[in-house]
């Protein structure tokens, strides 16, 4: 399997997002580079992430061409390969979606109610 080490590694990132409550459903997932080999490694578009396995990740080119994966990539896969290939090599992209709450809503009335992506967060 092609980028075993980095599959299993976006996998727990997708997991360690629903663990911490910051994906709703399928909405949102997290992304991993292998800048050496100009792919990416993302999260399949739809599948329950109870039900992710390394297997079921894709595999695309920087440009979302699709190098190994039998299922479709996520539906973010345009701004995650535009984030990665606009930042520096040391960063780590985590886009994600962000839940619906209170708080979000009464300081931002205007924020829809699904929107993917709208926090990024950089780290080196």
């Amino acid at each position: 399997m092609l980028l075993k080490e980095l599959r299993t590694a976006v996998l727990e990132a997708n997991l360690e997002l629903v663990k911490r409550g910051l994906v709703l459903y399928t909405f949102g997932n997290a992304s991993g580079i292998d800048r050496d080999q100009g792919l990416i490694v993302i999260k399949p578009s739809g599948v329950d992430y109870d039900e992710l396995v390394p297997e079921f990740m894709v595999v695309t080119d920087l440009h979302g061409k699709i190098i190994d994966g039998k299922l479709k990539p996520s539906s973010d896969l345009d701004t995650h390969t535009l984030l990665y290939r606009a930042t520096a090599p040391s960063l780590v992209l985590r886009p994600c979606t962000l839940k619906p709450s209170p708080a979000a809503t009464s300081t931002r009335p205007a924020w829809p109610s699904s929107t993917t992506s709208n926090r990024i967060t950089l780290t080196h």
